[in-house]
């Protein structure tokens, strides 16, 4: 293990129509054990000036605000509540510290049961709880695990690893569970691990997988829409790079090969298209630095091969956690150089953001928040001296609020490019109405069926995940990529402004009313706003 002194800064941006970071911020310096090549001096960043309220337009950086403890290769998760917890890594190995979006401020977290000085990974569970393992402590990868609940803003210890690891990954499998694939066991002079193992959150337990054809740490693992995992370059051995992908299928809990890239990558990054590709990012071949590329190829599961991609404005590397997917099918490249980048798949090209982050970003984060913003935190930087520069950076990309006044788009049969309209004629009077409901011949139906609601569901589904309650007519919980959303709630005993008159209920909801998740979006039908008044008054104030 080889420790390389480096100034970590602690600065922060956004962007949905933003300005870049202003000079000025604070660096402070450590001696840090990491593992990579040793540099004179480096710099890790801080946020300096205050938010700037999003206007509109085109993306671009704008600080908001400062980490608690300047970072790099540490963790950053999108936690249910919509904070991140950031944890670990070069300059804070033991502290925490949680980002709200609302003040666009970070606070102080609990700290880590155990230091973790980076190449550590966090996992949301479907639980909404954050599994944390392995990583550097000094010279030595650790084998310990732990989970933070943000219910209780703690962390408790959970199951040890089979094999103490660095510098692996951690993939959230369909089924819940968590693959941790590779890595680092004991020293670069050792062999690097072919061995994998998955975490169920159930029993807090880690269980042995099959292996990995070849033994690599520092690479990329990326879940595939069928479910799989493709595992892309990394190292096998001290001063080699591989070009090999391999793929792990839960079904048969075996990996099996992918082909190889164009190049030799590690030190890369990596994210799922819409339409099911993979792209790669960037990285490095064995001469770390001088070695970076610009490059980046696709991956096209449906026949297992590689081909060149676009090219970035700069070259890049360390910066596995550093990229995001966008709405639209975009995807957002920061660290490793100077300026932000978007990937727009549909054009299969690379366009630059506004701002910049000063120098290159090694080892920073990017976090995708709700609404379309991304959080850039921490890094360390290439130059020695004289950078002004963040250690939390974020990045609002251009996205859809919901608050927005109304929807604009294409006319149709039913829209009209601003309204929806019903197409039938409505030539009936009340009177007919009124003739129709004291004279209409009824069919046989139950006066009341009582049957008990169903299980509480969870507070959130990860990212990816897609879970739908059916309550009761058409009230619906979808609960995906981390947001709820309910459709014409209605909880109350009629469907009515009123509680004397109106279709009475014939069987109870199916799930409590107190059982609700926080709800982000409620979306009700125009026929259904008496309903949607209705259940209003009764549920003001309620926990939810």
């Amino acid at each position: 293990m080889k420790v390389a002194t480096r100034i970590v800064f602690s600065a922060a941006l956004l962007s949905l129509g933003l300005s870049s970071p202003a000079p000025g911020a604070d660096a402070k310096s450590a001696a840090i054990g990491s593992g990579e090549q040793p540099a004179s001096e480096r710099r890790l960043h801080r946020p300096g000036p205050a938010p700037v309220p999003f206007r509109g337009g085109a993306e671009r950086l704008v600080s908001v605000g400062r980490l608690t403890v300047p970072r790099a290769a540490h963790t950053a998760t999108l936690l249910i509540n919509g904070k991140v917890l950031v944890a670990g890594g070069l300059g804070g190995p033991e502290s925490t510290e949680v980002f709200d979006p609302a003040s666009m401020s970070f606070s102080p977290g609990p700290p880590l049961l155990e230091p973790r000085a980076g190449s550590h990974t966090a996992t949301l569970l479907d639980d909404g709880r954050v599994l944390i393992a392995g990583g550097w402590l000094q010279s030595r990868p650790l084998g310990s695990s732990e989970t933070y609940d943000p219910a209780t803003d703690t962390f408790s210890l959970s199951g040890r690893m089979i094999t103490n690891r660095a510098e692996h990954t951690a993939t959230l499998l369909a089924s819940g569970e968590v693959l941790l694939a590779g890595g680092v066991a004991s020293s670069y002079d050792q062999p690097f691990l072919s061995s994998a193992e998955v975490y169920d959150p159930a029993t807090e337990t880690f269980r042995p997988t099959g292996s990995l054809i070849t033994p690599r740490r520092a690479h990329i693992a990326t879940l595939l829409a069928d479910g799989r995992v493709l595992i892309t370059g990394g190292s096998n051995t001290r001063g080699s790079v591989l070009a090999s992908a391999e793929i792990y299928d839960p079904a048969t809990g075996s990996f099996g090969s992918a082909g190889a890239m164009t190049i030799v990558r590690y030190k890369h990054a990596a994210a799922l298209l819409p339409d099911g590709r993979v792209l790669v990012i960037g990285g490095s071949d064995a001469r770390d630095d001088v070695g970076r590329y610009a490059s980046s190829e696709l991956f096209d599961p449906a026949d297992a091969a590689f081909v060149p991609g676009a090219d970035m404005s700069e070259r890049r590397y360390k910066l596995p956690d550093a990229v995001a997917a966008l709405a639209g099918g975009k995807i957002l490249v920061a660290g490793g150089g100077e300026q932000v980048e978007i990937y727009d798949a549909a054009a299969g090209t690379f366009r630059t953001v506004e701002g910049s982050l000063g120098d290159g970003r090694l080892f920073m984060t990017a976090t995708p928040l709700r609404g379309g913003a991304v959080l850039l935190a921490g890094g360390y930087g290439y130059r020695a001296a004289g950078l002004s520069g963040a250690a939390g950076f974020a990045l609002f990309a251009a996205g859809c609020a919901l608050s927005a006044s109304r929807w604009r788009g294409r006319a149709g049969p039913h829209f009209d490019g601003k309204r929806f309209r019903s197409i039938e004629p409505l030539d009936h009077s009340f009177s007919d109405f009124f003739r129709w409901m004291t004279h209409r011949e009824r069919g046989p139906w139950r006066s009341f069926t009582d049957t008990p609601p169903g299980p509480r569901p969870p507070q959130r589904v990860g990212e990816g995940r897609l879970r739908v309650t059916f309550v009761n007519h058409s009230t619906v919980l979808i609960q995906m990529d981390g947001l709820n959303i309910l459709t014409d709630p209605v909880w109350s005993e009629r469907v009515s402004p009123v509680s004397f008159v109106g279709p009475r209920r014939h069987r109870p909801a199916g799930i409590r009313f107190s059982d609700l998740p926080p709800i982000d979006a409620v979306l009700t039908r125009r026929s259904s706003k008496s309903a949607a008044c209705r259940t209003r008054a009764t549920s003001t104030g309620g926990s939810r």
